[in-house]
């Protein structure tokens, strides 16, 4: 009997350990309805959020959690947005000497598009719909585990964790700076979505993306 209660505890600190950590993280987003409803997929999971209508309002709240020493976990970041776009503010972030793990966002998966975005500071690019089956996996190529310091680095920015080497500071990274002057981009046509009242489900956020119509809540 006690050799059967050994073995289920091992099963079940293992199945513990591949449970994928809380986070707190930044959505940054210029359409309030995407904002929402990744927020809301996310909570689903157990993560916490803040919300950022674009690239300038999302320097100042990483910018804010240094100074008092709570740095986000992670950032999601639009490529398209007024005021500062997805690839400019990463490139700011990063001169805030902030290595917080970045995941860039876009409706178009164009290798150029994400050549810059990495360049300009994200870890990597997603595209939309976003899910939680990617953004899980993502999580568990780099390694990203919640922050302790904004300024320790581990893994280089782009390439996975080395499997047997990962510490609880993974995710933190150096990004390389870029010189390079932003470019102008025809911001792709996108359709109207609204949004269902029931809730979101824990895997798929088939609306995230597309622009809509702000939720009622």
């Amino acid at each position: 009997a006690e050799s059967e209660a050994s073995v289920s505890n091992v099963e079940i600190e293992e199945e513990k350990s591949d449970e994928p950590p809380i986070f707190h993280i930044l959505v940054v987003d210029d359409i309030l309805l995407n904002r929402k409803l990744l927020c809301r997929m996310l909570k689903n999971k157990g993560h916490t959020c803040d919300e950022a209508e674009n690239g300038l309002a999302a320097v100042k709240l990483v910018e804010a959690g240094l100074e008092n020493s709570s740095p986000y976990d992670m950032v999601l970041m639009d490529y398209e947005m007024p005021v500062l776009n997805g690839p400019g503010a990463a490139s700011k972030i990063r001169e805030l000497g902030c290595n917080t793990f970045i995941i860039g966002i876009t409706g178009n998966l164009l290798p150029e598009d994400v050549l810059y975005f990495e360049k300009n500071g994200a870890n990597c690019v997603l595209p939309k719909p976003l899910n939680m089956v990617d953004l899980e996996a993502k999580w568990k190529e780099f390694g990203v585990r919640p922050c302790k310091s904004s300024k320790s680095s581990s893994v280089p920015i782009g390439e996975p964790s080395t499997a047997g080497k990962k510490s609880e500071d993974d995710h933190v990274v150096h990004s390389p700076h870029t010189n390079r002057s932003a470019y102008d981009r025809d911001e792709a046509a996108t359709t109207s979505s609204s949004a269902s009242s029931g809730e979101a489900t824990d895997h798929s956020l088939d609306d995230f993306g597309h622009h809509g119509s702000p939720m009622n809540e």
